[in-house]
């Protein structure tokens, strides 16, 4: 959830021990949900390449840059951006791109070099350096302070947080660029746009090159030997928890001690529940209180009560949740389509008789979705030298169908619409057909993130109700007016 997202961890084989392949993602996927862990860096190549180490922690605040004035910084980037800049952008043009996802460089640099199929004149000499996670932050905190930030600069609402950026006055509005290069605009998916929207499409601070969405997996022996077929409602799925308990296989499993996929189960049924709700809390123009959310809430705790989660599941990290599953005790787990790119680490044989579903329909009406958000976005630094090549490479590796394609094997999803005949792996095809109608997997109020993931921990454990977790998040959300929603 940025709710954010939680900082994914990067996998490892669960069977010496480190952490699960199905516990992280690429850390330039977004995560969702309160206070998200950093994405597990993706692999480097197609799913059977080794993994990258795991990023250590997420720092507690996000990046809150003083620089920039914040009225006019963001503007005046954008002043000088349209489609002919990009076209005048010629020769050979040093672009400087960061991130913490040095798995993903060989894939980018491969491609690169097909710009001329858009801007046959340009060529980009990139340099995309890779900072540690756990420097991240601070490293792009201490750039922006000192006035010699990146071109591009890599987001993730744990700790870079586009809010905060944003509201300094960091990152080119691209809103009035993308009402220019129509073309662009209509050429992403409506969804993945979304999750870049601020105040109804009225700005644009970052763009995705990549998006991601999560669903329930599932064992297909184990639902077989229990006498269940997937559910479509939640009366099915409680009747399904019944008889896979009597077969002493634990029902659905998620990390909550590491508190990112216990968020992403808050947004999964918020999308049933609250819908827009839920983003206009985020934008401080609703209530955390709101009856919707605290309905989802409620949800939530009877997904506890009625025996649908693996017991003990408030002492369940996503890498124990992983493990639960590839040892066959577990018959389903929420997790997303990044943990295809870690499939060298299952045990032989049960990704064969591994199936995934969308959570079942909650209540009368509603329509069952995955969540999703970007995986590999990014945002233009306010200042940079380099703002028409810098955007004419990111537009051009967000339309070429060339440059999309480098995402599948990474277990992430093209932002342009993709012809899942083409996607031969039935389980990376059911996510592709997915992100289309994904809900957002995004909080990007880190303070209102952290006290709901931490408010979810507390409900499993049993020390808070709905109410005071609903009522926790509203007191420690982000107070005032943001300066980009005054329109």
């Amino acid at each position: 959830m940025s709710v954010n997202r939680s900082i994914r961890i990067s996998r490892r084989s669960f069977l010496s021990g480190t952490l699960l392949a199905f516990a992280g993602t690429a850390l330039a996927a977004c995560a969702p949900a309160a206070q998200p862990t950093v994405q597990p860096t993706a692999a480097t190549a197609a799913p059977t390449a080794a993994a990258a180490t795991a990023p250590t922690a997420a720092p507690t605040t996000a990046v809150e840059p003083t620089a920039a004035t914040e009225s006019t910084a963001s503007a005046a980037g954008s002043t000088s951006l349209s489609p002919d800049a990009l076209k005048a952008a010629k020769g050979k043009q040093k672009v400087v791109w960061w991130s913490w996802t040095p798995q993903k460089n060989d894939s980018i640099m491969k491609v690169l070099p097909g710009i001329t199929r858009m801007y046959p004149d340009l060529e980009i000499d990139l340099e995309r350096r890779n900072i540690e996670w756990g420097q991240y932050p601070q490293m792009v905190k201490t750039a922006l302070a000192a006035g010699n930030a990146p071109d591009i600069i890599d987001i993730y609402e744990a700790a870079v947080s586009t809010m905060d950026l944003a509201a300094g006055g960091q990152l080119v509005d691209l809103a009035p660029y993308l009402e220019m290069d129509t073309e662009w605009k209509k050429g992403l998916l409506p969804s993945a746009l979304k999750s870049d929207s601020w105040n109804g499409g009225s700005h644009y601070f970052t763009l995705p090159l990549s998006v991601n969405n999560v669903m329930v997996w599932y064992n297909k022996s184990l639902f077989e030997k229990a006498g269940v077929q997937v559910p479509t409602t939640l009366d099915e799925l409680k009747a399904a928890a019944k008889a896979l308990r009597a077969q002493k296989i634990q029902p659905l499993v998620f990390g909550v001690s590491d508190q990112w996929q216990a968020g992403d189960m808050f947004l999964t049924l918020a999308a049933q529940i609250a819908g827009d709700k839920l983003r206009a809390a985020d934008m401080r123009q609703a209530k955390w209180t709101d009856d919707s959310l605290v309905a989802t809430m409620k949800a939530f705790k009877d997904l506890l009560d009625s025996g649908i989660l693996a017991d003990g599941i408030s002492g369940i990290s996503s890498t124990d949740a992983g493990n639960l599953y590839m040892a066959e005790k577990a018959a389903m787990m929420l997790n997303g389509s990044w943990a295809l790119s870690g499939l060298d680490q299952w045990p032989a044989g049960l990704f064969d008789h591994t199936g995934v579903f969308l959570f079942p329909k909650v209540k009368e009406g509603a329509t069952p979705v995955a969540v999703g958000d970007y995986s590999q976005n990014g945002g233009l630094w306010v200042n940079s030298k380099a703002l028409a090549p810098a955007l004419a490479m990111y537009r051009f590796l967000s339309l070429d169908k060339e440059a999309q394609a480098i995402w599948l094997p990474l277990g992430e999803i093209p932002v342009i619409p993709w012809d899942t005949s083409t996607v031969k792996d039935p389980v990376m095809k059911a996510f592709v057909d997915a992100q289309p109608n994904a809900f957002t997997r995004m909080i990007y109020d880190s303070q209102a993130n952290a006290a709901l993931l931490a408010g979810i921990q507390g409900l499993c454990e049993g020390k808070v109700t709905p109410e005071e977790v609903m009522d926790t998040t509203e007191k420690s959300a982000r107070q005032g007016e943001l300066p980009f929603l005054k329109d």
